[in-house]
């Protein structure tokens, strides 16, 4: 049986693994980077593992024209702000070099080309084992992986005699692939809504909007302010005084989409978040505005594919 050491009051496991350490985080994404830093302030040696080649690996795949739903006030880091220029909603590159500031600030030893593939529970600690064979030795593991990493596909997508690509929105990065072809986007969310409009606006030759599960559509900007603002607030009152609170501010600011297809919400901004994590389409105005103009078609659910084109519910 293994026994702990002690060094500065703090336990460590004892040597045994390739590399040691008093906390292996597994990620190098915002949680993983703040975990990280809160312990390296608190005097914990913590090593980060991160996958990819570099700090943020998972934002740096995202589509070019990726912005935050979340203003920088709410998004930033503890103790590390965003920089006034960049504006109210950082971009994706902005976000990857505000990471890489934040790891350097910070003093975090992240090991880049790590992929943790298994965590294994010691008497005294734990073993990360790695796809390479190393092996982290550690009193504790903290798994900061994300929860959008494994793309999800329906069923209807798998196995198909489509003749076309068939793309998950990771797989997205810009519209110029797409010029003068017919697209159809799955999924009315904030990166469903915004892809369909900047592919409208990037030449291809028509758009449409699939959507299943109509959502909550509300601005980045209200009145010229940042629209998540007042959210911490709204979060701590009741759904059914909440919800009814912002189906009102859809109606002033949004307006009845119905007759371009996109039916109101069954379910209220609040509740879809608290019951799904889920339901709200933060956009830009002139994603809506698209879909007045008619450059973005909202058509029904898909429900399969045939070898030309797509199956949509009646």
């Amino acid at each position: 049986m293994r026994a702990w050491t002690r060094t500065s009051g703090r336990r460590r496991p004892p040597p045994g693994g390739d590399t040691d350490a008093d906390v292996v985080v597994i990620g190098s994404g915002p949680a993983g980077l703040a975990s990280a830093a809160e312990l390296v302030g608190r005097g914990v040696r913590a090593v980060v593992l991160e996958r990819g080649p570099a700090v943020g690996a998972a934002w740096r795949s995202r589509y070019d024209g990726l912005r935050f739903n979340t203003s920088r006030r709410a998004s930033a880091l503890p103790r590390h702000s965003f920089p006034r220029g960049w504006g109210q909603f950082p971009t994706r590159d902005q976000y990857v070099s505000y990471l890489e500031d934040y790891a350097a600030g910070h003093r975090i030893d992240v090991r880049t080309g790590v992929e943790a593939v298994r965590v294994e529970r010691e008497e005294c600690g734990w073993l990360v084992r790695t796809v390479t064979g190393q092996v982290v030795n550690a009193a504790h593991v903290v798994v900061a992986t994300g929860i959008c990493q494994q793309p999800s596909f329906p069923d209807w997508a798998r196995g198909h005699h489509f003749a076309g690509p068939v793309l998950h929105a990771s797989d997205y990065r810009n519209a110029a692939p797409f010029r003068g072809h017919r697209v159809v986007l799955v999924g009315a969310g904030s990166t469903g809504m915004e892809i369909a409009h900047e592919l409208a606006r990037g030449g291809a030759a028509a758009v449409s909007l699939s959507v299943r599960t109509p959502p909550n559509v509300l601005l980045r900007r209200v009145g010229g302010l940042p629209g998540d603002w007042p959210v911490p607030l709204l979060l701590r009152l009741r759904t059914g005084v909440v919800d009814p609170m912002l189906a009102a501010l859809q109606r002033v600011v949004i307006g009845d989409l119905r007759r371009y297809g996109l039916p109101r919400p069954t379910q209220g901004c609040i509740a879809g978040l608290r019951a799904r994590g889920a339901g709200t389409a933060v956009v830009d105005r002139e994603v809506v505005e698209g879909i007045r103009a008619g450059l973005v078609r909202v058509v029904p659910a898909v429900v399969g594919l045939t070898r030309s084109g797509v199956c949509s519910s009646p």
